[in-house]
């Protein structure tokens, strides 16, 4: 079994794709980052009775870890709004984003 590490084709895993930000935005804000948080971290405070407080906030950090990269990859291939003075396509500020 081989697995797709290259940038160059799509990837087959879900969770891969969401990482490498090839689902898309509206996907990868309302279904991972809201959605499934509120899912995960629900059943990880439930949890925190069963199992130790660390491996908990390990486990929440890793996974807030994982949908925010996966978020920011998704806004950058699928075109959200800039940050404040980052560069655009032409390498210019784009002044209506700046900070004044």
């Amino acid at each position: 079994m081989s697995y797709n590490i290259s940038m160059k084709k799509p990837a087959d895993n879900f969770f891969l794709s969401y990482w490498r930000g090839e689902l898309g935005l509206g996907a990868s804000f309302w279904g991972i980052f809201v959605f499934l948080s509120i899912l995960v971290t629900g059943l990880l405070g439930i949890s925190m009775d069963y199992i130790p407080k660390q491996i908990s906030f390990s486990l929440m950090t890793a996974f807030m870890i994982y949908t925010c990269v996966g978020l920011y990859q998704s806004n950058i291939k699928h075109g959200g709004l800039p940050s404040y003075g980052s560069p655009n396509a032409n390498g210019k500020k784009d002044s209506k984003f700046a900070l004044p």
